[in-house]
């Protein structure tokens, strides 16, 4: 079977914040995409999320060096970081806890960044989001 592409290969970037600097230019330069063109996209494409949420992507770059990007949902510890307003997660979680949350602020996350979960899903994706806040040391209330 004949690859109809060059590379797939993933970043993570802040939301608008493309730019041709390192370490995203050479990254991208040494795929031969056009970085100015990238970074024009990918800002189209997050303008209308808030800014500094890191974002993972997937670019897919094929053989007459064109590219597609494919945004992915951003990282959960990030998101419980900013419920917590927390800036790191704690060195030891099972001993020291250094931010509460209120299961219910974490259920409406959930309803909002997954709408198409059913009810059974989605306190399953609470439960996962419990557990890996209790591994960065946050107590849900």
């Amino acid at each position: 079977m004949i690859k109809q592409f060059k590379e797939i290969f993933r970043i993570t970037i802040n939301s608008n914040k493309a730019s041709p600097t390192p370490p995203i230019g050479p990254m991208l330069g040494q795929r031969g995409i056009n970085i100015m063109e990238f970074s024009k996209d990918f800002n189209n494409k997050t303008k209308n999320f808030k800014d500094e949420i890191p974002i993972p992507i997937n670019i897919t770059v094929q053989k007459n060096k064109s590219f597609s990007i494919a945004l992915q949902k951003s990282n959960s510890i990030y998101h419980l970081k900013q419920m917590s307003n927390i800036d790191r997660g704690s060195g030891q979680a099972k001993h020291e806890i250094i931010s509460n949350v209120k299961i219910t602020m974490l259920y409406e996350f959930v309803n909002l960044n997954y709408p198409n979960l059913s009810v059974p899903e989605k306190i399953k994706k609470c439960k996962s989001l419990i557990s890996t806040g209790k591994s960065i040391g946050i107590k849900f209330i």
